[in-house]
């Protein structure tokens, strides 16, 4: 079960310095979980690398559209996320200024980050990848002499102690947003986009903010918008992006989160005052270019927009099924042209994703359009269609490949 992560598989730091690794995969997120997990079953040396303490909650949605699901199945873990407790979701219902619109979705589930990631992160523990939790690993420079042995450096920085390097024939980073991993190598800075929100979230319980059972309630307000869904135990897990000016205003996070929601009229309980709030860096970015030398880059450290209705666990997974065989071949016999067929899979298909979410997520910094939109939906649901189309799972090929 996921609480045990932390307790079973982990790996001290000294021991992992002893070996060659066939892959170093930093950050134990859905993407680097998924791809550790699917590297070890394909016999690989898999090293797992997560910053923080697992199980750990997570600003994020909290939902695997259908897309994502239909991912977890492939790989025989989506009865394992249901057993958690995870909440179907086939709904959404988006609120603004007094206005609701409920739009059917293809089935998906809301779980919490804490008991995703936790699940995942054991998975790929018994398909046989080793684990070191508390640990940064920061990928070495390309010149360093690793390089002329056919290898990549990292090294492990564990909390409250000393650092160690190691080495890998491939690395795959999937640490987030912020990618540390990286800070090292020039040229995979991520550029962050114009008028970029940020991202808050927090999980209370039952009654925090108005959902409906099976439905993502999403209200929409001018400053951003927040989205609210019933996750394992009946809790409710909240995500909002915002603007940062807004934010700054604001006496606190969790005032501008009462603000967008009471602006759409979405109501709030008594333990929506109970919410730790936790925030993200700017959430629009891309990384011109998520391949380098032996190193493949997938998930958040990709590159990341405003997400909908639980793209970015999609985004994560799809990368993490898509980059096994690149990995692999890799590992087996290294080329440079990779790392291009690497950039042009990943702009293909979730790059261009990314850009319809993108124009998804401008649409909803516009309230003048969106609220007539509401209401003709409101009269005419069946006119979401093509917009929901977007969500269904796609096909993969027998290599992994996205179609």
């Amino acid at each position: 079960m996921a609480d045990h992560v932390a307790e079973i598989g982990l790996m001290r730091v000294d021991a992992a310095a002893g070996a060659l690794w066939d892959a170093i995969v930093v950050g134990a997120g859905p993407a680097g979980s998924l791809t550790a997990c699917l590297l070890a079953r394909e016999h690989l040396k898999v090293l797992l690398v997560e910053r923080q303490r697992l199980p750990r909650p997570k600003v994020c949605g909290g939902c695997l559209n259908a897309r994502a699901l239909a991912a977890l199945d492939r790989a025989g873990l989506a009865a394992r996320v249901r057993a958690l407790g995870a909440r179907e979701v086939h709904r959404l219902s988006l609120h603004l200024r007094g206005r609701t619109a409920s739009v059917d979705l293809p089935s998906g589930l809301a779980v919490s980050r804490r008991a995703l990631d936790g699940e995942l992160a054991s998975a790929a523990v018994e398909a046989g990848a080793a684990l070191i939790t508390r640990t940064m690993g920061i990928v070495v420079p390309d010149d360093d002499a690793f390089g002329k042995n056919g290898r990549r450096g990292v090294t492990l920085l564990p909390q409250g102690g000393s650092g160690v390097t190691v080495s890998a024939r491939v690395v795959v980073a999937a640490d987030g947003l912020a990618h540390t991993s990286l800070r090292e190598c020039a040229a995979m800075e991520s550029l962050v986009l114009g008028a970029s929100r940020v991202g808050i979230g927090g999980e209370a319980g039952p009654g925090a903010v108005e959902v409906e059972p099976g439905a993502i309630t999403m209200a929409v307000g001018r400053h951003g918008y927040v989205g609210a869904v019933e996750v394992e135990g009946g809790r409710v897990n909240i995500a909002a992006a915002v603007d940062p000016a807004f934010l700054k205003s604001e006496p606190s996070a969790a005032r501008a989160i009462h603000t967008v929601l009471q602006e759409a009229e979405v109501g709030t309980g008594p333990a929506f005052d109970t919410v730790n709030w936790t925030g993200t860096i700017p959430l629009t970015r891309r990384l011109l270019r998520p391949a380098a030398r032996r190193i493949f880059v997938l998930g958040d450290a990709a590159g990341y927009v405003e997400p909908f209705t639980g793209e970015g666990i999609g985004w994560a997974l799809a990368g993490a099924e898509s980059v096994v065989p690149f990995v692999k071949r890799a590992v087996g016999s290294y080329d440079s042209g990779l790392e291009d067929e690497w950039v042009q899979e990943y702009r293909r298909h979730i790059g261009r994703d990314q850009r319809w979410c993108r124009l998804l997520a401008r649409l909803l910094r516009m309230p003048v359009i969106v609220a007539p939109l509401l209401a003709l939906l409101g009269r005419r649901p069946g006119l979401a269609r093509p917009i929901v189309a977007h969500f269904a799972p796609r096909s993969t090929s027998a290599d992994g490949r996205m179609h």
